[in-house]
C-alpha cells in the first residue's frame, strides 16, 4: 500500500518545481481529490485482496469521497502504482477495471462495460485518457497511448499511438513516450503484476506438489507476480495442513470445501475469486482443477490457462476417466509444463500438442536444504543405537508406491540385517493394511511408522539409506531432498527418476516388482561405508549443479511472461 501511494505522490514532484519538499509534495497531494480519493481506494484495496473484512466501514467512506471528490474506485479494482488523476469529478471505475501503471486520468472518465453485460477494459502503462473519454467492454488499451477528451473506446487500442473521435480511430503514432501530461515513463521492465490463481485439490498434508506450491509462491518475484493459492478439498478432512502452513509464510490462500466430485457451488466460488483478484493465469495442477479452469475459462475467455503434470497415470482403470476429462481440458490450455522428459514423452503418446510442452524438473532451495543446518534427533527418539542401520521410506501410503514390495524387501533386508529398520513416514488411506500386514510378519519393532513430520530435514539427516519401491513417479521431491541431504538413494527405475539419478554415481535403479534387486542394492551400500560416501557425494553435487529451485522459478516465470503475450 505505501509503495503504491508514494507512487502517487511522485506524480506531483514530476510537475513540480525539484526543489520543493517533500512535506509540500504531501501538502499538495492531500489537497488534490484525486490523491484523496486514490488513498481511500489504496487503504481498503490492501485489506481486500488479503480477504479481511471492512464492511460497513469500508461502504461509509467510499460513499463519502464519492461525495466530496466525484470520483468512485472501488476497492475490487486493480490499479498499478502511480496514478494521477487531474481536477474534480465525474471519474468512474468500473470493479473489475485493470490498469497498469503510471497512468494520467482527467475529470469525467469512465471505465465500464457495455450496458451491463460483460467486463471492463484492460489498460495498460503509461496510459493518458483525457477529459470526458469513455472506455466500454471488454478490450484491451496497450501501453503508452493517448486517448483524446471526449474520446469513445470501445475496441482494443494498440500500443503507442493517439486516438481519439467518437468511435475512437487512430490518428497518430505517439513517438514521445514522455508527454508532457504525463512525464513518467516507467522502465521498459515494468509492468502491471501478473496475477496468478494456483489451483490444486489435495487432502490432510497433500504431498511433493505443494512442496513445490507453496515454495514458489513464497520466492515468486514479487514485483512482477501476485500469487494467490486455491486448494480443495473434502468437508470431512479435519487433518487438511496446507492453508494454516500457506498463512504462517504470509502466503494468500483460499479454501474451497468440496461436497461432493464436482459441485457447481465450487466452481461459483472459483469464479468468484477469478474476478476478485483478476486472475490472469489460471496454473492447475491436478485433473479437477485443470478441468475446472476449462470451464471457467468459457465465463473469462482472456484468462490464460497453465497446467504441471506432477504425474501422468495412463493404465489405471480407476484413473481412465480422470485421464479422458485431463486429454479434454488440456487441448485448450495455452502451456504445460511436465516435470520430466518422461512424462512428456507419456503426454506426447496421448495425443498433446509438443510445442504446448515444455520440460521443467522439479527442484529444491539447495540453501534451506544441506545437512549442516540441523542436529538429527530421530535415533535418540526412537531409542535406535548409534550402530544400527536406518532406511525411510517417505511418501504417501497409497496403491502407486508398490508398498506391498516395499514390506517383502524390509523383510529380506532385516533377515540379512538384523540392526536394520525401516521407517514410513507419511500418511495414506492404505496405513492401516500395511500396519496390520507388519504385525502379521512379525516385523512391528523393525518396521516403523511415522505418520506425517514436520521435521523433513530431520528424518533425512537421520537416515542411512532412502528408498522406494514406486510403480509411477514425476520427478519426486522426495529424492531431490534425500539427495541435497547427502542420503545415499535406492529406487525404481519410473518416470523421471532416471533423470536425477544417474545409476551408480550419485544412486541405485532397481526395476519396479524387483524385490531382491532391491533388497541387494540397499545392502551393498549398507555393508559397504566408502560407496556409501561416494554416493553421498554425488548427489550433494548433483543438486546444486542441476536442481536449483531458483533456476526453475525463473523457467516457470518466463512461462507466464511467454502465455501472457499470447493472444
Amino acid at each position: 500500500m505505501f509503495e503504491n501511494l508514494r507512487a502517487d505522490l511522485n506524480r506531483f514532484a514530476e510537475e513540480t518545481d525539484s526543489k520543493n519538499s517533500s512535506f509540500r509534495i504531501f501538502i499538495r497531494g492531500l489537497l488534490s481529490q484525486g490523491f484523496q480519493a486514490l488513498f481511500v481506494y489504496r487503504f481498503f484495496r490492501w485489506f481486500h485482496v488479503r480477504g479481511i473484512p471492512t464492511q460497513p466501514f469500508r461502504f461509509i467512506f467510499e460513499r463519502f469521497i464519492e461525495i466530496i471528490t466525484g470520483i468512485s474506485i472501488p476497492a475490487e479494482t486493480d490499479i498499478g502504482k502511480g496514478l494521477r488523476i487531474h481536477h474534480f469529478g465525474g471519474v468512474i471505475f468500473h470493479s473489475h477495471v485493470k490498469m497498469g501503471e503510471h497512468c494520467t486520468i482527467y475529470h469525467e472518465v469512465t471505465f465500464g462495460d457495455k450496458g451491463g453485460w460483460g467486463e471492463p477494459p484492460t489498460v495498460g502503462n503509461n496510459v493518458l485518457i483525457g477529459a470526458g473519454a469513455k472506455i466500454l467492454g471488454d478490450i484491451t488499451i496497450g501501453d503508452n497511448v493517448i486517448i483524446g477528451a471526449n474520446s469513445v473506446v470501445t475496441k482494443s487500442v494498440p500500443p503507442n499511438v493517439i486516438v481519439g473521435g467518437i468511435p475512437a480511430k487512430i490518428i497518430g503514432e505517439n513517438k514521445s513516450l514522455d508527454h508532457k501530461n504525463n512525464s513518467t515513463t516507467p522502465p521498459s521492465s515494468s509492468q502491471r503484476k501478473i496475477n496468478v490463481l494456483q489451483c490444486r485439490s489435495t487432502y490432510t498434508t497433500g504431498g511433493g506438489p505443494d512442496k513445490t506450491v507453496l515454495l514458489a509462491a513464497e520466492k515468486h518475484d514479487r514485483d512482477k507476480f501476485n500469487i494467490i493459492l486455491m486448494y480443495m478439498r473434502g468437508t470431512d478432512d479435519t487433518e487438511f495442513q496446507i492453508a494454516k502452513w500457506a498463512r504462517e509464510k504470509g502466503l494468500t490462500i483460499h479454501e474451497v470445501l468440496e461436497h461432493k466430485k464436482l459441485d457447481l457451488k465450487n466452481l461459483r466460488e472459483i469464479h468468484q475469486l477469478i474476478r476478485t483478484y483478476h486472475i490472469d493465469i489460471y496454473h492447475a495442477r491436478d485433473y479437477k482443477t485443470c478441468f475446472i479452469g476449462y470451464l471457467l475459462s468459457k465465463i473469462h475467455p482472456r484468462m490464460k490457462l497453465v497446467f504441471t503434470a506432477h504425474g501422468w497415470v495412463v493404465d489405471s482403470t480407476k484413473q481412465k476417466l480422470y485421464t479422458w476429462l485431463n486429454l479434454f481440458s488440456l487441448k485448450k490450455y495455452h502451456k504445460m509444463i511436465a516435470v520430466s522428459h518422461a512424462t512428456k514423452q507419456l503426454m506426447l503418446d496421448s495425443g498433446l500438442d509438443s510445442k504446448k510442452i515444455t520440460v521443467v524438473h522439479n527442484a529444491i532451495d539447495v540453501e534451506t536444504w544441506t545437512r549442516e543446518k540441523v542436529t538429527p534427533t530421530l535415533r535418540a527418539e526412537l531409542q535406535i543405537s548409534s550402530t544400527s542401520k536406518i532406511v525411510g521410506v517417505v511418501g504417501r501410503l497409497r496403491w502407486e508406491k508398490d508398498l506391498q514390495s516395499t514390506l517383502n524387501v524390509a523383510e529380506k533386508v532385516i533377515r540379512e540385517r538384523p540392526d536394520t529398520y525401516f521407517i514410513l513416514v507419511g500418511d495414506g488411506p492404505d496405513r492401516a493394511e500395511l500396519e496390520q500386514q507388519v504385525r502379521h510378519r512379525g516385523l512391528s519393532e523393525k518396521v516403523l511408522f511415522l505418520g506425517f513430520r514436520k521435521d523433513a530435514m530431520n528424518i533425512y539427516a537421520s537416515l542411512d539409506l532412502f528408498a522406494s519401491t514406486s510403480l509411477m513417479e514425476g520427478t519426486p521431491n522426495t529424492v531431490l531432498e534425500a539427495l541435497a541431504m547427502e542420503v545415499p538413494v535406492v529406487y525404481t527405475d519410473v518416470g523421471g527418476v532416471h533423470e536425477m539419478i544417474e545409476n551408480g554415481y550419485n544412486g541405485i535403479l532397481c526395476q519396479v516388482g524387483d524385490v531382491d534387486g532391491i533388497s541387494q542394492a540397499i545392502l551393498s551400500i549398507l555393508c559397504d561405508p566408502e560407496k556409501a560416501n561416494m554416493l553421498k557425494e554425488n548427489g550433494r553435487k548433483t543438486i546444486c549443479q542441476k536442481f536449483s529451485f531458483t533456476n526453475r522459478l525463473k523457467t516457470v516465470e518466463a512461462i507466464y511472461e511467454e502465455v501472457m503475450g499470447m493472444h
